[in-house]
């Protein structure tokens, strides 16, 4: 994992509070940091990464990461990076390094606003597009990566954790009593009822969902993905055979990694079915 964090607004953030947030920021990406800051209009734009590295270890992967007009502080992996390389290659884009980080980047200039639909991953960022004069923040599809932001005095922070947001903007949170009551009574499974988070003034980007933003204050929620359930009728012979054939390539885009590839296994079918199948690939 990696971490991003990020403000927006009439103003930067001190270089205390940006140094100590980096410094926050090192448990999630311990290989790396960085940090840009720029204007968007007549507002500042500062954006915050810290690296766990993945594919191209190479330092000219670190992030922020500008290219095509665009600064991008991402956390994730994209799977099918490969095969969108390939096919950016036919379209004319060249690449100065191996990372799917740039890969994303150039998606996105390719492909407009419905890039996120050629993606397989999980991720959280944050794309800062100067030629269209916004700045844009993602979620993958079902909540892998975290992602929260705030409204404070006049300024939007986003960031990976709470405490990055905290730390950024120098200021303590308001505690969500109900959400804290809620969690103590019903347990974990009950927090994602509701688009809550454990502070009142922290909203958190939900999973499938992205912000456009070109002021701090003017930004909109917009779902782009969602479950379609297409039953078709087939026999268990089919089932089993698809199930299968659905589940190596899955597991055959994920072992791609530039560092050695761990296993946590609980004992159970399906992690130990994974870790099999990881072996023979």
């Amino acid at each position: 994992m990696c971490g991003i964090a990020g403000a927006f607004g009439p103003r930067v953030p001190l270089p205390g509070q940006v140094s100590s947030t980096l410094r926050l920021m090192r448990s999630r990406g311990p290989d790396a940091s960085g940090y840009r800051e720029t204007r968007l209009g007549d507002q500042f734009v500062s954006i915050l990464h810290s690296r766990l590295s993945i594919i191209d270890l190479d330092a000219r992967s670190n992030q922020p990461f500008e290219a095509e007009d665009c600064i991008l502080s991402y956390n994730g992996e994209i799977y099918n990076y490969l095969e969108l390389r390939s096919d950016l290659l036919r379209r004319g884009y060249s690449f100065h390094t191996e990372s799917d980080t740039e890969v994303l980047i150039k998606a996105y200039r390719a492909y407009g606003d419905q890039f996120m639909d050629r993606l397989e991953g999980m991720w959280a960022f944050s794309l800062l597009g100067k030629r269209d004069g916004r700045l844009f923040l993602c979620r993958d599809r079902f909540g892998e990566k975290p992602l929260f932001y705030a409204n404070w005095d006049g300024m939007f922070y986003f960031g990976s954790e709470v405490k990055f947001l905290a730390r950024l903007a120098g200021r303590r949170p308001t505690p969500n009593l109900d959400q804290l009551r809620r969690y103590l009574v019903n347990g974990y499974k009950s927090l994602y009822k509701r688009e809550e988070t454990f502070f009142s003034d922290v909203s958190v980007v939900p999973p499938a969902c992205c912000l456009e933003l070109r002021t701090p204050k003017d930004f909109e929620v917009r779902k782009y993905w969602s479950i379609d359930y297409r039953p078709q009728l087939m026999s268990m012979e089919e089932a089993v055979e698809g199930t299968r054939a659905h589940l190596l390539d899955a597991i055959h885009y994920r072992l791609r990694s530039d560092v050695p590839i761990a296993f946590c296994l609980s004992g159970g079918v399906d992690s130990t079915a994974l870790a099999s199948i990881a072996v023979r690939e």
